[in-house]
């Protein structure tokens, strides 16, 4: 995914590998800021088991995902 920044001056790369087949965007009011979070299930996950993964006793499990800006 590519966001043009808002000055025109560049872009900022997000990705993230297929552990993470959500995403969540949050803008707060002020114009300035943005959350970016990866997420690996949908929202209300432990109610609709929407992509919801469990782990047993000594299991392990691992995800990559970055920001990448270019100019």
């Amino acid at each position: 995914t590519l966001l043009t920044l808002p000055d025109k001056k560049g872009t900022l790369e997000i990705w993230q590998d297929e552990h993470f087949p959500y995403v969540q965007v949050f803008t707060p009011g002020d114009g300035q800021t943005i959350a970016i979070e990866p997420m690996t299930c949908n929202i209300d996950a432990l109610n609709n088991g929407e992509g919801l993964n469990t782990l047993a006793a000594q299991e392990a499990w691992s995800a990559e995902f970055g920001l990448i800006l270019k100019k």
